[in-house]
């Protein structure tokens, strides 16, 4: 779980570090605050997959899929 949770984190980075406008004022326009969203972008123990794709989501965007691989 931690390996999905940090490569949503770095999704949620990019897509954040693209838009033009302050994190406090993407945070506030998709319902959470400027720390929560920080959270979210480092993917912490505290930021959960299914709550950073919720962000992800709130900016527009979806998760289309998964990449597995054999080990």
């Amino acid at each position: 779980m931690a390996v999905i949770r940090q490569e949503l984190a770095k999704a949620l980075t990019n897509l954040v570090s693209e838009m033009e406008e302050p994190d406090a004022q993407i945070a506030a326009r998709i319902g959470m605050t400027r720390q929560r969203l920080n959270q979210l972008k480092v993917g912490g123990k505290d930021a959960s997959p299914e709550a950073i794709e919720r962000a992800i989501n709130a900016l527009g965007y979806q998760i289309v899929g998964v990449k597995l691989e054999k080990i």
